[in-house]
């Protein structure tokens, strides 16, 4: 599923991967492209990016990534105890678009 936020034009795939289109670099020779982006685990097993958008430099978590390429409606920035992202079988590295949903902190 594509999306785009500010200037990265990005896709999540089921399996709970996110990439990056790149433009066809002409200098290199290279075509357009996905590539997948790596990131870092952070404390708990969630793995976030370090993305260069043009409001500036911010971490993302995948899971949230994830969840809002198939629900476009969810807020990926507010990150208050009502609009958090649950991996429903407790596993903070398997962001499978199934595994995750929106719930309250309370729930």
């Amino acid at each position: 599923m594509e999306f785009v936020i500010e200037n990265y034009i990005l896709r999540a795939t089921e399996e709970g991967k996110i990439e990056r289109f790149w433009k066809e670099d002409k200098k290199n020779k290279k075509p357009d492209r996905w590539k997948e982006l790596k990131g870092n685990k952070k404390k708990g097993g969630y793995l976030q990016l370090k993305l260069l958008l043009t409001s500036g430099l911010r971490n993302v978590l995948v899971h949230r990534l994830v969840y809002y390429a198939y629900n476009p409606d969810f807020d990926i920035w507010d990150s208050s105890p009502n609009n958090v992202i649950d991996h429903r079988d407790g596993n903070p590295s398997n962001n499978k678009i199934e595994n995750l949903q929106n719930i309250t902190q309370q729930q």
